[in-house]
């Protein structure tokens, strides 16, 4: 490919990082999922001890550790073990800023739903119908681990620097727009 000018490769850096932050999701959800920066809270750790703590393969889990210092949520010391970046901190269960459900919400149920967006969007057909055999969010009184990560990402209200209110938005694509924030009921 052949940029033709320098905003053309700032467009094409930003386009690319887009399509390729899914699996940053991933490696986040499974972070959250197993728990990792919970097992690193009290200090470094090895990709052995970790994957012995979390039920994990410690080869795999060690490429994952490497893919998630990239993007800085831990960093790899001297001593081949890993530590937590203050941004890693917001995946502990503990942390008063925690995203952990989020990730959990994200990587799961929600993952395999933007992965019929195509389908949705072709058909008209709902996210949810697909994924969960119901439109809307009947499938939360089925799935009570579901429904309690669903409710935790609902009491996010996270501020940032500017002062403005991080927006939750959940949508169902044939129907209206459910808008959450930390000061929103479901």
């Amino acid at each position: 490919m052949a940029l033709t000018s320098p905003d053309d490769a700032q467009l094409a850096s930003q386009l690319l990082r887009l399509i390729n932050s899914s699996w940053i999701a991933q490696a986040c959800y499974v972070m959250a999922r197993l728990r990792i920066a919970d097992a690193m809270a009290s200090g470094p750790r090895g990709a052995d001890e970790l994957a012995a703590n979390t039920g994990a393969h410690a080869p795999s889990l060690r490429r994952l550790l490497n893919a998630l210092c990239s993007v800085d949520m831990c960093m790899q010391r001297d001593d081949g073990t890993f530590e937590l970046t203050p941004l890693g901190t917001l995946l502990r269960s503990d942390h008063p800023s925690s995203l952990s459900s989020w990730a959990l919400h994200w990587g799961g149920n929600s993952w395999v739903a933007w992965g019929n967006l195509l389908h949705c969007i072709r058909t008209g057909q709902g996210m949810r119908e697909i994924v969960v055999g119901t439109p809307g969010f009947v499938h939360l009184d089925r799935n009570p681990e579901v429904a309690a990560i669903f409710a935790s990402c609902s009491r996010v209200n996270v501020e940032i620097k500017s002062g403005l209110t991080f927006q939750v938005i959940f949508e169902n694509l044939t129907g209206p727009a459910i808008r959450l924030c930390g000061r929103c009921r479901l």
